[in-house]
């Protein structure tokens, strides 16, 4: 199956990280980028007949493309397979494409860019289910984390994790167990 993409400019952004898993063959991956590729706004993958897809929505992306998944994106999809689901979406809170989430507040340029949340509520729109997971942010970046969820909730959705931090945050699916359950988010 092939895998199409909003096309990456030479000389772009690197996210940094060396980690890449090819997709395997049942999977058509799809992924939307900013012009000068340092945003990464939508990542796709597909593998069944319909429509019915969950949509991720962690911190930031790393190095998952249209061609390569990283270990976050992987899992994440794996468990949308696991759940009957025929595909799924990933969007981030923060679009900025860099590995080391502990250098996202030190950056001289924005996190996020203005297409950012217009995609998230775009994906959310179709979303079977839509499952927070972006882990605990900076306390700079925090106001982010409030801007998506206040979006989301005044557009009627109902938000999913994988348990919560204990500053409420949604944990991230890497350092989960496999099998850990879905439940409601709430702050």
């Amino acid at each position: 199956m092939a895998s199409s993409t909003t096309l990456i400019p030479k000389a772009v952004h690197s996210p940094g990280g060396k980690t890449s898993i090819p997709l395997p063959g049942h999977v058509i991956g799809r992924a939307k980028f900013s012009k000068c590729g340092r945003y990464r706004q939508e990542l796709w993958r597909t593998w069944g007949e319909t429509d019915r897809y969950a949509l991720f929505i962690g911190m930031n992306p790393s190095t998952a493309s249209h061609l390569v998944d990283d270990p976050t994106c992987l899992r994440e999809w794996k468990r949308a397979e696991r759940m009957g689901l025929c595909g799924y979406a990933k969007a981030n809170v923060l679009d900025v494409r860099i590995t080391d989430s502990k250098t996202l507040h030190r950056l001289d340029y924005s996190p996020v860019s203005k297409a950012n949340l217009p995609a998230i509520l775009r994906l959310a729109s179709k979303a079977e289910i839509i499952v927070a997971c972006w882990g605990r942010l900076h306390s700079s970046l925090a106001h982010y984390t409030e801007g998506v969820e206040t979006a989301l909730r005044n557009n009627g959705h109902t938000l999913l994790c994988l348990g919560q931090n204990a500053d409420g945050s949604p944990k991230h699916p890497l350092y989960l167990r496999a099998d850990a359950e879905l439940v409601q988010y709430s702050r």
